[in-house]
């Protein structure tokens, strides 16, 4: 049988992978933006390349940003970081509070739930059905 201090400590180290890919994921697509930007500019400007490829270039830009805000990268590096900031108070509340594996778990479950309503889905916004709740 798996210790529950190990699982959720599993837990946590997920949450704080997924964050990071999330977030850095987010970060190069917008680097990727600016500079695919600044490089069509740059290739009009000095009339570098044909008007077929600067016009490829030019649209660079706006595929980065219409994938960043569909997949919305950003909005789930913080919903990993936020799940994964509960799931430390809970982790020491059990260590060092002397919390039991019963309310853990307990406090576990009402988490997932909790953060299922707040999964930043596709696209922008939140959905019709959760659009009543505000994300802690």
């Amino acid at each position: 049988m798996e210790d529950l201090k190990q699982v959720l400590e599993q837990r946590i180290c997920l949450c704080e992978k997924r964050d990071r890919r999330n977030y850095f994921t987010a970060f190069a697509l917008l680097t990727l933006s600016v500079v695919a930007s600044a490089a069509t500019a740059i290739a009009v400007a000095i009339d570098l390349f044909p008007k077929v490829m600067i016009a490829a270039l030019a649209t660079a830009p706006g595929i980065f940003i219409l994938i960043g805000a569909t997949f919305r990268f950003e909005q789930r590096a913080r919903w990993y970081w936020r799940k994964r900031i509960r799931l430390e108070k809970l982790l020491r509340r059990h260590k060092f509070e002397g919390m039991s594996e019963a309310d853990v778990s307990k406090q576990w479950n009402a988490i997932d739930e909790d953060m299922f309503h707040e999964w930043p889905g596709f696209g922008s916004g939140l959905s019709h059905q959760d659009s009543d709740r505000v994300p802690t």
